[in-house]
């Protein structure tokens, strides 16, 4: 393997890296919400903080332990949410793609004579 593919694949591996520190930030500062009770009740997260809005029509059409249902509902969606939310590379595309074979081949044998 010539060095120029090794440095490629550092190359990959260090944009790779950048790409995933922007989308943990982007994830860190995005809202996720969860809705109940036809969107009278909203939970929304963001940055890890949980903020609940409860319209005032659900405080009247229901009953407290609907209402509490209703809140646990939503916080529960919110936070399925930003569990589901994932992050995906370029190099991760890449290695996913029909070219996994052979990048994956190339990057093994890399890290050999890196190693060695």
């Amino acid at each position: 393997m010539e060095p120029m593919n090794l440095d490629a694949i550092m190359n990959e591996i260090g944009r790779s890296i950048a790409e995933m520190s922007e989308q943990v930030e982007e994830h860190r500062i995005r809202s996720f919400e969860g809705t109940a009770a036809d969107d009278l009740v909203k939970a929304t997260v963001t940055n890890g903080q949980l903020e609940i809005d409860i319209h005032v029509l659900a405080k009247r059409r229901l009953e407290r332990e609907e209402l509490a249902a209703s809140v646990v509902e939503a916080v529960r969606e919110a936070d399925r949410q930003t569990r589901e939310a994932t992050f995906t590379t370029s190099l991760q595309r890449r290695a996913d793609s029909s070219m996994s074979d052979s990048f994956d081949r190339m990057f093994k044998e890399a890290m050999e004579r890196f190693t060695r």
